[in-house]
């Protein structure tokens, strides 16, 4: 979406900011972020701050400096307070005032940190939206403030082909910010070159934030609210949800703590700390931070090309420490039948399962939270895996994070897998285990990344481009896929 072009005009449709001289009015800090697009409609989660700006960054902390316990403060560096008000959407598509349409009035409350989301529907396919946030101290109130102008694209109708690209990424933290500016972090270099390549959208697989062991630790409610707080004010973070959708999948580090599970009580003694987390808090603030709809496992379907199947990893889970077997899952009875479901009905050319955590792996021995491993979830894993090749599911592969390393894995089904790799070069694992080059046609550790799916061709001639990338941007790994190519083996 090239935004440069349509700039004006969507300036003339919006209209300038008002009421920037009332300080009763609430601000949107953050900015705002659109999710769950489809071809005809998407979610608007709009959060509502104290000050126009988050707090500056006073005190931050390194991989050097080891788990950090702090209380929460309202003044703490890089903390976006929140603030009691209204809010509702503009949006529309063209430069017309008359085509400008208004969502509800909706309140932000402290339940939810403020948060408010709002469906659109009725969206024309295949069309940048333009939208902003509009501010009010009281919805009765005359005057309003309006947030910063905004743009996401519908996706095409599921019987159109369209050429497009999205990224997949995984595993940010606020320590691994490798883009300092005055000697303070100041952003991810991989958002930097992501927003080069101008994707129509990205999918966040998990590990968005990190509870459990990015300082200061998370070990209640208020500070893992901060913990979103502060990663989607970051600047160039903000700025690069600007002008796309986000599609959110949470894992262990912004659910709970490393390796969790619903069924773990509190407090959890971990590092050393108390932690006070629920099951419940992991869910909720998940939730309320992220624009979602009902399930946190759905569909993403753009256009003839691509279906995409995005799975929730915690929520349904039997304990980590149960014996493998056929009762034990990490998706659940009803999940499991819907991905089934789903994958048999799509009429995609192209099906892609993407999964916080990896099905063929090979992952650490040592580790038992996944389908890859051998103690951990393997047997529905595997089932899962023989079922799709038993189904002659065609053209269907695996995109997931939480690794921190890249790869392309070949499953001896057939199925193909893709692991997204870190947000930087420091968040990289090194010396990770990987097969030979037939079963594993690229394995890289040590360095950052992220993963570039770029549809092209025609829809006589269809091309899936799976690009693993650098932090830089540069290509380091390219499979493409024709149908025939991905059929099963």
């Amino acid at each position: 979406m090239k935004k440069c072009l349509l700039w004006m005009g969507a300036m003339i449709f919006f209209g300038c900011q008002s009421g920037e001289e009332s300080v009763n009015i609430p601000y949107n800090a953050q900015g705002d972020l659109a999710g769950e697009i489809s071809h005809d409609s998407a979610i608007i989660n709009v959060r509502l701050t104290e000050k126009a700006k988050r707090n500056p960054t006073t005190l931050y902390y390194t991989w050097e400096d080891g788990h950090v316990y702090v209380p929460y403060r309202k003044d703490m560096s890089e903390n976006v307070p929140g603030a009691v008000g209204w809010a509702r959407v503009l949006y529309g598509t063209d430069s017309t005032r008359s085509s400008v349409q208004k969502t509800g009035w909706k309140k932000a409350v402290k339940e939810h940190d403020f948060n408010v989301q709002f469906a659109l529907t009725g969206l024309p396919p295949d069309t940048v939206i333009w939208y902003r946030s509009e501010i009010a101290a009281d919805s009765a109130a005359g005057e309003t403030r309006l947030g910063r102008l905004q743009a996401f694209q519908t996706a095409p109708e599921p019987h159109t082909y369209t050429p497009f690209d999205f990224t997949i990424i995984t595993c940010w933290a606020a320590r691994s910010r490798d883009i300092w500016r005055d000697g303070k972090p100041w952003g991810f270099q991989m958002v930097l070159s992501m927003q080069e390549l101008d994707p129509a959208f990205t999918i966040h697989t998990g590990d968005i934030v990190y509870y459990d062991s990015d300082s200061p630790c998370a070990t209640d409610l208020d500070m893992m609210r901060y913990h979103w707080r502060r990663m989607f004010s970051i600047p160039c973070v903000s700025d690069y949800f600007r002008w796309r959708g986000i599609y959110a999948i949470k894992d262990d580090h912004d659910y709970r703590w490393d390796d969790a599970w619903p069924q773990q009580k509190v407090p959890h003694y971990h590092r050393n700390a108390e932690y006070m987390i629920t099951d419940e808090m992991g869910r909720q603030v998940f939730l309320d931070a992220m624009p979602m709809g009902d399930k946190t496992y759905r569909k993403v379907r753009w256009g003839k090309a691509v279906e995409m199947f995005l799975v929730e990893g915690r929520d349904y889970r039997s304990p980590n420490t149960m014996p493998d077997g056929p009762d034990k899952t990490i998706w659940g009875d009803e999940q499991k039948a819907w991905l089934k479901k789903g994958l048999k009905e799509s009429d995609a050319i192209f099906k892609i399962l993407v999964s916080p955590t990896p099905l063929v792996g090979p992952d650490r021995q040592n580790k038992t939270d996944n389908h890859a491993d051998i103690n951990g979830f393997y047997y529905e894993g595997r089932e899962f895996l023989q079922w799709v090749k038993d189904q002659n599911i065609k053209n269907f592969m695996i995109a997931h994070g939480d690794r921190h390393w890249q790869y392309h894995s070949i499953d001896r089904t057939g199925a193909h897998e893709f692991s997204c790799g870190a947000c930087a070069d420091v968040h990289a694992a090194k010396n990770q285990p990987h097969w030979d080059e037939e079963r594993q046609p690229y394995f890289r550790d040590e360095k950052g990344g992220f993963l570039h799916v770029a549809v092209r061709g025609t829809e006589d001639e269809p091309e899936l481009r799976m690009i693993h990338r650098d932090v830089d941007g540069t290509p380091v790994y390219v499979k493409r896929f024709a149908p025939m190519e991905v059929e099963r083996l």
